[in-house]
């Protein structure tokens, strides 16, 4: 058995291969992905504008627009993350009446093992209002 492992690490293992050199002079463009390709392309033919892209994790830079307001309520639990509209099955942005009143519901229908974590969603969407008021 030992002799089989010794002999599989001296004769059966292969040689690495060396890694992939990369050719950024080459004139053909077809193996660089859609994203960049308008800033490469600008580069090689001076009459081609390549317009800037916008991340689409930045936000707009229009000022006239309003700003947005965060509907969503997080909140933890048991080590995770929940969002409080989701637990209390409610729409984003709801009232604390209509909080109060899904909170309530959810309280007669739910196993008392869940009571807390339904407290614990509908304190967050009362803190934060109660925040917005002040």
């Amino acid at each position: 058995m030992g002799a089989f492992f010794i002999a599989y690490i001296v004769f059966g293992r292969s040689k690495q291969k060396p890694p992939t050199k990369l050719n950024l002079r080459a004139a053909n463009h077809s193996d660089i992905p859609d994203v960049q390709k308008p800033a490469v392309m600008a580069q090689t033919s001076p009459n081609l504008i390549a317009e800037p892209r916008q991340s689409v994790l930045e936000p707009e830079s229009n000022k006239s627009t309003k700003t947005s307001k965060q509907l969503s309520i997080f909140f933890m639990y048991n080590g995770h993350d929940w969002e409080a509209h989701e637990v209390l099955g409610i729409p984003q942005g709801a009232s604390v009446d209509v909080a109060t009143k899904a909170y309530q519901d959810q309280l007669k229908t739910a196993q008392p093992s869940t009571y807390e974590f339904l407290e614990s969603a509908y304190n967050a969407i009362f803190k934060k209002r109660r925040n917005e008021r002040l």
